[in-house]
């Protein structure tokens, strides 16, 4: 299913996910320095992919950190193989769940230029691995994920 789901997400018609994929793209070209987004139900992580083609054509300079947490080991997988085709740019972390040490840890002195980070975080307890105030994402979005929530949840 993820797989068939990435091949529609990269199809430029319907366009499923193009907005999002251009509204992430002009954030980072707006920001001066580092840039840390985190997807939340990344999937298969086209949205990530195609922003981060879209910078190399557009030779942007500054280090983007994309995270991707989905509890899947399935949908890890689906990543690792849609991102082979720019794995020549980027650098690929996975770990089981991410905190804000273990966030500074991997970015310390990592010079690449697209780090893509794959954890298995519970959405729902972010907060307790990244207290709340402390600026560490410039933006936290999501795709096509939520039908998997509950009503609470979605409101959440």
């Amino acid at each position: 299913m993820h797989r068939k789901l990435v091949e529609m997400e990269k199809k430029e018609f319907p366009g499923l996910i193009a907005p999002l994929v251009n509204r992430i793209v002009d954030l980072i070209l707006q920001k001066e320095g580092r840039f840390i987004g985190i997807g939340l139900g990344c999937g298969g992580m086209e949205v990530e992919r195609q922003v981060i083609k879209k910078l190399l054509e557009k030779k942007h300079p500054h280090q983007v950190v994309l995270i991707g947490v989905d509890k899947s080991p399935i949908t890890h997988e689906v990543a690792r193989e849609n991102l082979r085709e720019i794995e020549p740019h980027i650098d690929i972390h996975e770990v089981e769940s991410l905190s804000s040490s273990t966030l500074d840890s991997l970015l310390e002195g990592n010079r690449h230029r697209h780090i893509i980070i794959l954890c298995k975080n519970d959405i729902f307890k972010l907060r307790e691995y990244f207290p709340f105030g402390m600026g560490t994402f410039d933006v936290v979005y999501h795709s096509l994920f939520k039908h998997h929530l509950t009503d609470l949840q979605k409101r959440k």
